[in-house]
């Protein structure tokens, strides 16, 4: 069984404590993403889920069994676990097929099978045909997928993935993710993958785990619920491009920036009377007649869609609309026009919130 369990898990560095008291549960078969800035201690927790280090305090299991805590540490090449590092690390003078099957070293199957599970696995990762190159003979993308093809080979129940594709560059880092899923749903392993990339969260992910700079989780959810539906402004922020517009309520409905027009906010609404209504460019449209009153201030033709730039009541917030859908409204705006702001979704956040930004 491939289900991990994090339990009170703290690890220090000296004074620097890197993770406090953390805990998760990543089920059986699940693509789960640890989501969060450089330096809150993603590679940490996979460094000791696989392992290489030892936790301060709590315990670490994979299925039911103990493999760290309460004085036990069973070392990396006994928990049956694929790893993928950020910098591929596969061996130059050792070629594809070498490479992929190192881990059935230490493995007591027949020659035989090991060349056929080798020869299969590479199949899979579509360098079937290219076993006997050398890694200096393959490009990023392939290296990476020797890089998987290693860790899959001798089926483990739980695959780490850290940052595996931040060092290809943008078409082959979707083509990858695209890939690693569907690797997944073929064996059947858990995933635990770290990273710092929303979009690869978002699109890989069945669950996704907010770790903040303090090293605590601050929010577990599906990509829906963590895009959606963040529990504070930390995590807004951190899941996307934000702006802020100052909200003043009058009962149930709110005042954007001192006009007269109420909106109502999405979900609850914070305690105090300095709030702050934040939502991403897509949540809000420019408006030829009505809306909350702005001046444009930018505007950027990406094709597809118009990347604005407006102000609202002194904050400048952006707003991104299909082009399409622009120019049978109001027209492609120029800079210094008068405009009006709707808004689709607008959550509520205490402005204190923002600290010296607000």
């Amino acid at each position: 069984m491939g289900r991990v369990s994090v339990e009170g898990v703290a690890k220090a560095y000296g004074p620097k404590q890197v993770l406090r008291d953390l805990s998760l549960a990543v089920e059986d078969g699940e693509c789960f993403t640890l989501l969060g800035p450089s330096g809150c201690g993603k590679t940490v927790l996979l460094r000791l889920v696989a392992g290489f280090e030892t936790p301060d305090a709590g315990e670490i299991r994979i299925g039911d069994r103990l493999v760290s805590g309460r004085g036990t540490h069973v070392p990396p090449e006994a928990r049956n676990l694929g790893v993928v590092f950020q910098d591929y690390a596969v061996w130059p003078h050792l070629t594809v097929r070498a490479n992929t099957a190192y881990p059935l070293k230490f493995r007591a199957d027949a020659a035989p099978q090991r060349a056929t599970a080798v020869q299969g696995v590479l199949d899979q990762v579509g360098l079937g045909a290219l076993g006997e190159r050398y890694p200096s003979q393959l490009s990023g993308g392939q290296q990476q997928r020797v890089a998987l093809a290693r860790a899959l080979v001798a089926h483990p129940d739980v695959l780490l993935l850290d940052e595996p594709l931040s060092n290809l560059d943008a078409n082959l880092r979707e083509e990858m993710r695209f890939e690693i899923k569907d690797l997944q749903r073929h064996h059947g392993a858990t995933i635990l993958y770290v990273t710092h990339d929303q979009e690869v969260a978002l699109a890989l992910s069945d669950r996704i785990g907010i770790l903040g700079p303090s090293g605590c989780l601050r929010q577990v959810g599906t990509p829906r619920e963590v895009y959606d539906q963040p529990v504070d402004l930390e995590v807004f922020r951190f899941m996307g491009v934000s702006s802020f517009v100052d909200l003043a309520f009058d009962g149930e409905r709110a005042q954007v920036a001192g006009t007269q027009l109420g909106i109502r906010p999405e979900g609850p609404r914070p305690a105090g009377s300095s709030l702050l209504g934040g939502f991403r460019p897509l949540e809000a449209e420019l408006v030829s007649e009505g809306g909350v009153p702005g001046i444009v201030r930018r505007v950027a033709l990406l094709g597809a869609v118009v990347d604005f730039r407006v102000e609202v009541g002194g904050r400048e917030v952006r707003i991104q609309q299909e082009t399409s859908e622009v120019m049978r409204g109001l027209g492609l705006p120029v800079e210094g026009q008068p405009c009006g702001v709707r808004f689709h979704h607008l959550r509520t956040f205490p402005a204190t919130a923002l600290g010296g930004e607000a």
